[in-house]
C-alpha cells in the first residue's frame, strides 16, 4: 500500500512558483492498477515522481509499505564512465537483488537488445538505447508497485511490442500506477483511477469513473 498525508509540493515553473499539490490525501490499496489522469499542469508526472521518491514534498509524507519502481524508462543516476552492466550490477545491489544476478543482467541485455552497447561506457549511448536500458532494468526488478509516466516511453518496433506485454502482464499481477492521457490504454491496463484537480487528488474504484468526471470538468472549463 501506498498512502499521501498532507501532501504540498510547490515548484517553479517558467520562473513563477505553481503549487502542485495543496494538503494532498489519499491511499492506494495493494493489488489495483490505476490510472492517473488530470488536465494540463494538474501534476500527473510530478505525482508520479512523488511515489516514486523523486520529488519531496514540502509538507506531509509518503508511507509505503511496498516495494515501488522508479518510473519506467526514467531512471537517473547513471554513472557515464562506467558500462551499462557495471551501472545495472550496482543497480541490482542497491535495490537488494543480489540473487541471479549475471541471469538478470543478460536477461536485461537481450530484452532491451543492448548488443555492444552494455559493455560501453553509459555516456557514449544514444538517448534510445538509454530508454530501453532504463526500461529493461526496471522490468528485470520484482517491484510490487511499477510507475509510468506515460507510455510513450517503451520505446519504438519490436521491443515497443515486447515492453507493451510486458506491462500487460505487470497490471494483471502486480500493480501499475499509468499517468496518462492515452485512453485506450488507461482502459485496457487499469482498474481503478485517480483524478488530479486543484491541487487534490479523487479515488475512483472504477477507471471509467475517473475518466467520466475528468471529461465532464474539461467541458465545463472549455471557453
Amino acid at each position: 500500500m501506498i498512502e499521501l498525508q498532507g501532501i504540498a509540493v510547490r515548484l517553479r515553473l517558467h520562473g513563477r512558483s505553481h503549487q502542485v499539490f495543496d494538503g494532498l490525501d489519499l491511499r492506494i490499496p495493494p493489488r489495483v492498477s490505476v490510472g492517473v489522469v488530470g488536465a494540463p499542469g494538474s501534476g500527473r508526472s510530478t505525482f508520479i515522481r512523488l511515489l516514486a521518491g523523486v520529488v519531496r514534498p514540502e509538507h506531509g509524507r509518503v508511507l509505503r509499505s511496498c516495494r515501488v519502481s522508479w518510473p519506467l524508462g526514467r531512471a537517473s543516476g547513471f554513472n557515464a564512465l562506467l558500462s551499462g552492466r557495471v551501472n545495472a550490477r550496482f543497480m541490482c545491489r542497491l535495490e537488494g537483488f543480489d540473487e541471479d544476478l549475471a541471469e538478470r543482467l543478460d536477461w536485461m541485455r537481450d530484452f532491451g537488445e543492448l548488443g555492444d552497447w552494455f559493455d560501453q561506457p553509459y555516456g557514449v549511448w544514444p538517448m534510445a538505447v538509454r530508454q530501453r536500458f532504463q526500461l529493461a532494468l526496471a522490468l528485470a526488478f520484482e517491484f510490487d508497485v511499477y510507475l509510468s509516466d506515460g507510455i510513450h516511453a517503451l520505446g519504438k518496433g519490436a521491443f515497443r511490442a515486447r515492453a507493451t506485454t510486458a506491462i500487460r502482464e505487470i497490471a494483471r499481477h502486480r500493480a501499475l500506477v499509468l499517468a496518462s492521457d492515452n485512453l485506450r490504454a488507461l482502459r485496457e491496463l487499469c482498474q481503478a483511477g485517480i483524478w488530479l484537480h486543484d491541487g487534490q487528488a479523487t479515488w475512483f474504484d472504477d477507471i471509467h469513473d475517473a475518466l467520466r468526471a475528468h471529461h465532464h470538468s474539461r467541458r465545463l472549463h472549455l471557453p
